[in-house]
């Protein structure tokens, strides 16, 4: 119902909002908003305990669930690249639009893709390959997957620091956008930029992960177990015994 509800609010937006700033401030507050992300928490806690239920299942056919995954793999890695090259012909309205909706709508697939990873696996059977699986084991995409959500926090910051620079040095005015309301940069790095942004991107996101997540996980690691293990170990005092009656403590 919530997914349901979701795509339903995307595609009203699209419908009564005018095209324009007010639209594209609507969609993303909407991207944003745990309107749309409530229902991708829920989802990926009943595809965990699904997942859980059917992976030991005796009778379940491991290489359809590989022929899906790879599919969907194809379907998701389309989504996924049509997404800036829209943004980079059109604006950045175009991915607004359609292309930040697709999380709503595509929410059972990415369910689906994700469940397919883990059903087509079988350590005694290693001759049923998924091909996902198999590409996203590469060392390169491992230490990529390790840095994701950092990745994911810093690249907007990153690269609007980008912009503010290439703006200052090509017109003297650091600022993104002619008004708050606008949301098209006043300048634009000519696309052979892209790489040295994502570069920086990445980079950072290293750095951030090595020298701030890496020890703020081990530090809420180490500090959960032992006041758990602390308080388990020690009981409560006793309460002292405040009256005698018949040679006994009550």
């Amino acid at each position: 119902g919530l997914w349901l509800f979701s795509a339903a609010l995307w595609a009203a937006i699209l419908a009564l909002c005018p095209p324009g700033p007010s639209q594209d401030l609507a969609l993303l507050i909407w991207h944003v908003h745990c309107v749309s992300r409530l229902p991708q928490i829920i989802a990926g806690v009943l595809l965990g305990a699904l997942v859980e239920r059917w992976r030991e299942e005796p009778h379940l056919n491991r290489n359809r669930w590989a022929i899906v995954t790879d599919l969907l793999s194809l379907f998701l890695l389309a989504t996924a690249v049509q997404a800036p090259v829209r943004q980079w012909m059109n604006g950045t309205s175009a991915r607004l639009d359609d292309s930040i909706g697709m999380e709503a709508v595509f929410l059972p697939l990415h369910a689906l893709w994700l469940a397919g990873m883990v059903l087509a696996y079988r350590p005694e059977e290693p001759e049923r390959v998924c091909c996902t699986r198999v590409v996203l084991s590469a060392r390169l995409l491992l230490a990529l997957g390790d840095i994701s959500l950092v990745l994911y926090c810093v690249h907007i910051p990153v690269l609007f620091a980008y912009s503010m620079v290439f703006a200052f040095v090509t017109t003297g005015d650091w600022h993104l956008a002619p008004t708050i309301t606008d949301y098209d940069l006043r300048v634009k790095a000519p696309w052979w930029h892209a790489p040295f942004q994502w570069i920086l991107v990445l980079a950072v996101s290293f750095l951030v992960a090595r020298w701030f997540e890496a020890p703020m996980r081990k530090w809420l690691s180490a500090a959960g177990p032992k006041s758990a293990t602390h308080s388990a170990v020690e009981p409560a005092p006793r309460a002292a015994p405040t009256q005698q009656f018949g040679g006994q403590a009550v």
